[in-house]
């Protein structure tokens, strides 16, 4: 008969055994969703300060995610906090920009999104546990033609 001290380190192995299954079984990022089109701008100035506009009227806070030299813009998250468990949400934009011509722009745009699964005080972000969950594509389509609505000559 062993006695429960022999057996301790090998029950310490299977707990942590455990526990590291446990903490991979959390989803990881998705695959990227993109919305892509086409959009007339003089230069990428002025591309970026409409894309800035678009954000901002779709209730998307500046990021500090901006490369000029990378055309990529990305957003700070904007939250919709909800009373339930896994139904409040944050999102962020993330542009990519190519240019096709002189003044021709490839636009491509993903939102992505994350879900809080906190059980307690789901209004409260700072007690947010946050999940991803997949890109919100129709939102990105919204903002890509929020956007091609403010360059529209």
């Amino acid at each position: 008969m062993t006695s429960l001290s022999s057996r301790l380190p090998r029950l310490c192995v299977l707990l942590l055994a455990l526990l590291a299954g446990a903490c991979s079984m959390t989803r990881g990022e998705p695959d990227p969703v993109w919305a892509e089109g086409t959009v007339t701008a003089v230069n990428r100035d002025v591309l970026f300060n409409m894309t800035f506009l678009a954000l901002k009227g779709r209730e998307f806070p500046r990021g500090t995610e901006v490369d000029p030299n990378a055309l990529t813009i990305e957003s700070g998250w904007k939250l919709q906090l909800a009373p339930f468990r896994g139904q409040g949400k944050r999102k962020k934009a993330v542009l990519a920009f190519e240019r096709l011509e002189q003044d021709q722009w490839q636009v491509k745009v993903r939102v992505k999104v994350m879900s809080n699964m906190s059980v307690v005080n789901q209004l409260d972000p700072s007690y947010a546990e946050w999940e991803w969950s997949d890109d919100d594509e129709s939102e990105a389509r919204v903002l890509l033609q929020y956007l091609r609505s403010s360059l529209a000559q």
